[in-house]
């Protein structure tokens, strides 16, 4: 029996987009399915029990899709802080990195920024490196191993 027939109903059974059915909607349907069969050829045991098992399916469907989103968004985040973490070694030494007309360019390091999504390497001078451009790490910059040492260039 065509259930979205009955009585001029439009509700969908999809899961695409935002037109989801949940337990209400589709307790809603299995009544009105229920109420409008046919006294002469009512719903079986088996048709029931099929459509009770395919909305089992499609509630743990969406629920495990959720969980493995949420494990997505859990690894990115952990990717994003490692990669902080490992640019924040690079501070207080030099770096040589490929400008962007892709010269061989050395700079200290004095911190790191996230900006948009990406990892960046603060300069002396202020300016910015994308991890991503870092061809090599020297050891501690002159100027880092100057304040240790109380010395001055």
């Amino acid at each position: 029996m065509d259930v979205a027939s009955l009585n001029g109903s439009n509700s969908q059974t999809t899961t695409s987009g935002s037109s989801q059915v949940n337990s209400k909607e589709f307790m809603r349907l299995l009544t009105t399915q229920l109420q409008n069969q046919n006294p002469f050829e009512p719903i079986t045991d088996a048709e029931f029990i099929g459509q009770m098992a395919q909305f089992t399916g499609l509630e743990e469907n969406q629920k495990q899709t959720k969980a493995l989103e949420d494990l997505a968004a859990a690894m990115s985040a952990n990717a994003s802080l490692q990669g902080l973490a490992q640019a924040a070694s690079l501070i207080g030494k030099e770096v040589t990195y490929a400008g962007s007309t892709g010269a061989e360019l050395k700079a200290d390091i004095v911190g790191v920024k996230f900006l948009r999504g990406a990892i960046n390497l603060i300069t002396k001078d202020q300016g910015t490196v994308p991890l991503g451009n870092v061809i090599s790490i020297g050891g501690v910059s002159k100027e880092a191993s100057n304040e240790d040492t109380g010395a001055t260039a």
